[in-house]
């Protein structure tokens, strides 16, 4: 049941376009993309084209970031020894693995913890710091969890282990009694960038350490240069679907010119087995590399990938990657078999009239992928999607939403029918008793009904401008992707065209036709396109007969190291008469 996308035309800003082509000599489609992107002046496009490191924000404007700094110091000028206590995602992987490398390199002594998904669940445990306590530990620092972990924060603080969070999810209540908090979502944070990864709140830490190591008298030449860093901050980045805005979007633009010459033993395999080429885009990160990365931690193990971000063994760095690699191909199709349950299940479960979510639950679901497969659920109706995966009395659940809706203060208010929730407004995981999940799925179906309107679940198809495909050369497509990365938050440039007409028949491919490949005739010449997922409208117009209003983005496409100019079509009608 595909829900038809509500366009809308953005109308741009005259006078600032008209002051950028002058000022920059670009072409007015870049002048417009800039503006629809709240790049008006002279100066914030100078600063866009450059994304300069030097204007990522003090860390020590975050709370609370002068008393870990002192803390962790102190504990390497004692000898301490920290564990770093990670997640299994890859945001949380690399976010272990920068902090781990900066202290090996700064001579600081450290281990970690990565709790096992399926057995320990997400975030911190009284068993999991019992664990790390036997081992002599006394200082324990989170990466991308921690803020709602007050319970196991005091049982550690009772076993004389002191805890630093860093963390950037919602938190659910008062904060965790530790040393220092970091988070810049925490109400009472002044640090003005709020939609930091948890791999960016590492990166945070290690620079105001590297900062007040060098003030104390550290040379240059002993602390590591940080920048070399930026290969693993992109991808926990990308992986996490960052808004790559602000300092995200420098982080993201200098950490992929860092992936792609990085010298790395792991990165390097990884490119390797997922065939990214020496060029790296946001896409190859989120399409390639972060999905196998991420697939250890949802199978079995996130180990293989920790060890795969640290070892500088090229032949066990190779050996791993493989294996990243086969796991991924398994949870492809686990996730491709979950995805049509659940499609199936809501087709005949949920009522379309009336309901505004959608909330299933099974036993046959692999709860370290229902995550993906709510995210292609919510995609399928564009309705907020939360399922769950059963094992004996208690579900873990994973939810992804739409942009009007939001999951984290939606789970909170549902907070009595769950054993623990965390996350942000558009995706979150839970824990609820089998006994209470219909009362759960009741109190969120109310909630969504009571705050989503019907205008809310119509998707909007945001587009630049008009322009006919056959202006989209070459060089004017270099010039939209120099704008890049895309990604969450900062969308490949669409643009919209009435009335064209497709030369020759349509092409299709996929193993049901599914996907087409044909021509499009502008005012100003051809241009070739590819719809994915649009053969079912082809098979029922007459492209003879027809005319069409399409929306499209133009791409480079690589196919046996010959680069060509391809459109994807995002959306087609009959052209309105």
């Amino acid at each position: 049941m595909k829900r038809e996308k509500r366009w809308i035309i953005s109308r741009g800003d005259k006078g600032a376009e008209e002051t950028l082509i002058k000022h920059f000599s670009i072409d007015p489609v870049i002048a417009r993309i800039l503006v629809n992107r709240g790049v008006t002046t002279t100066g914030q496009a100078d600063s866009f084209f450059k994304a300069p490191l030097g204007e990522l924000l003090d860390p020590m404007l975050m709370a609370s970031m002068p008393e870990a700094v002192d803390r962790i110091l102190s504990a390497k000028d004692n000898k301490e020894k920290i564990v770093v206590f990670g997640d299994y995602d890859a945001d949380g992987i690399t976010a272990t693995a920068i902090l781990l490398r900066f202290f090996a390199q700064t001579g600081i002594t450290a281990d970690h913890y990565i709790p096992d998904r399926h057995t320990e669940g997400y975030g911190m445990s009284e068993q999991a710091i019992e664990k790390i306590g036997s081992g002599g530990c006394s200082l324990v620092i989170t990466v991308d969890n921690g803020i709602n972990s007050t319970g196991a924060v005091d049982f550690a603080n009772g076993l004389g282990i002191d805890v630093i969070i860093t963390d950037h999810h919602q938190p659910n209540g008062p904060l965790p009694n530790a040393v220092a908090v970091l988070n810049p979502a925490r109400p009472d944070c002044r640090y003005p960038f709020k939609l930091l990864a948890g791999v960016g709140v590492a990166f945070k830490l290690i620079t105001a350490l590297r900062s007040e190591m060098s003030r104390r008298g550290a040379s240059r030449e002993s602390l590591p240069n940080l920048k070399r860093y930026l290969d693993l901050v992109v991808v926990g980045v990308v992986a996490d679907c960052s808004a790559l805005v602000g300092e995200n979007r420098i982080i993201a633009r200098r950490g992929l010119e860092e992936l792609s010459r990085s010298a790395k033993a792991g990165l390097s395999a990884l490119k390797s087995v997922a065939g990214v080429g020496r060029s790296v885009s946001g896409q190859d990160v989120g399409f390639a590399l972060a999905p196998r990365l991420n697939s250890a931690g949802r199978m079995k193990s996130a180990e293989p990938g920790l060890e795969l971000l640290m070892t500088e063994d090229r032949s066990r760095a190779k050996e791993l990657a493989i294996f990243l690699d086969g796991e991924n191909r398994v949870r492809k199709q686990l996730q491709g078999e979950i995805f049509e349950d659940a499609k199936k299940m809501a087709l005949a479960e949920v009522d379309f009239s009336r309901d505004k979510a959608i909330v299933l639950g099974s036993e046959k679901w692999h709860s370290g992928i229902i995550g993906i497969a709510a995210s292609k659920i919510k995609d399928e109706f564009y309705l907020p999607t939360a399922l769950v995966s059963f094992n004996g009395d208690v579900g873990k659940g994973s939810a992804r939403s739409i942009a009007s809706f939001d999951l984290s203060g939606a789970l909170k208010k549902c907070e009595s029918a769950l054993l623990k929730f965390g996350g942000h407004k558009a995706a979150a995981g839970f824990t609820v008793r089998k006994g209470d999940f219909d009362r759960f799925k009741s109190m969120f179906l109310a909630i969504a009904c009571e705050d989503i309107s019907e205008m809310d679940i119509n998707p909007v198809l945001n587009i630049d401008c008009e322009t006919d495909p056959g202006m989209m050369s070459a060089k004017l497509v270099g010039a939209i992707e120099a704008l890049g990365p895309f990604g969450e938050g900062a969308s490949r440039p669409k643009f919209a065209c009435r009335g064209v007409r497709f030369s020759g028949p349509p092409f299709f491919m996929g193993e049901a036709g599914q996907h087409v490949r044909l021509a499009v005739k502008g005012a100003l010449g051809k241009a070739k396109i590819i719809g994915f997922n649009m053969g079912a409208f082809f098979k029922n117009v007459s492209i003879s007969d027809d005319s069409f209003d399409i929306v499209y983005t133009p791409e480079k496409n690589v196919w046996r190291g010959v680069e060509r100019i391809q459109l994807r079509l995002e959306d087609i009608r009959l052209a309105e008469k």
